[in-house]
């Protein structure tokens, strides 16, 4: 068994796409003379739900304030809503909030490629019977930690199938054409983290140490700060049951 012991801010890791773990649990492995194991070291455990490098904006923020007509962001900002005039929408512009939304909405210009956020296996795909446009479903995947990552107004690729096993960064479908009262036309992502008891975390910051999101506009979402290619490595040879790095 090995265990690396990496600096705090490195919360979990993987030995491929295929997998992650807590760096509080260990790898088991054959040693034979001197014997090498690579560990990729992440903040969190999530990947952005789309390439590196494609421009995006958060339309929505997760509300972080149960309370009706009471919203806040990851930032700790908050605000108080009432209705808009002729609709059921209860929004801030000034934090970008809707009250109950408990999902983060991403905003594209074109369509654009969706990939899984980590691996798991595809628990269900299903049409939004919401919406206008034919294409728009969601998709259901469980993974790490007893997660499920719910993505929204997505055109799933024809050989996605429910129980199917995915990778991180395995490309799952295209954003949707889908028009909000807050922003023009265009591709939104609507995805949501589900937890083991049914209620929706928030990935900002729980799954993510990093503060600065807006600025971080082509780093990865919830976790590392680099691109699954790019896992920092953790490797060395093997000394009792400690992998020296």
């Amino acid at each position: 068994m090995i265990r690396p012991y990496p600096p705090k801010n490195f919360r979990y890791m993987c030995d491929s796409d295929a997998e992650s773990r807590s760096v509080k649990e260990s790898y088991e492995i054959l040693l034979v003379n001197d014997t090498r194991k690579d560990v990729g070291l992440m903040e969190g455990f999530l990947i952005l739900p789309f390439p590196f490098g494609r421009n995006y904006e958060i339309v929505l923020w997760f509300d972080r304030d149960p309370r009706l007509g009471h919203v806040k962001n990851w930032k700790g900002e908050s605000d108080t809503v009432s209705p808009v005039r002729g609709t059921d929408i209860v929004y801030s512009h000034q934090i970008r909030v809707e009250d109950g939304h408990y999902a983060v909405d991403y905003g594209f210009d074109e369509e654009t490629p969706i990939v899984a956020s980590d691996a798991g296996t595809i628990l269900k795909i299903e049409r939004d019977i919401r919406q206008i446009v034919p294409d728009d479903h969601i998709i259901h995947i469980a993974v790490s930690n007893g997660l499920i990552l719910d993505y929204g107004h997505v055109r799933p690729v024809k050989e996605l199938r429910a129980g199917q096993r995915v990778h991180r960064g395995q490309m799952i479908g295209y954003s949707v054409l889908h028009s909000t009262p807050y922003r023009r036309e265009g591709y939104l992502l609507h995805m949501c983290v589900i937890q083991k008891n049914g209620a929706p975390l928030d990935p900002y910051p729980d799954l993510w140490t990093t503060r600065d999101f807006d600025k971080a506009r082509t780093s990865l979402a919830f976790g590392t700060v680099l691109t699954p290619e790019r896992y920092i490595r953790c490797s060395g040879k093997v000394d009792g049951n400690l992998l020296l790095c």
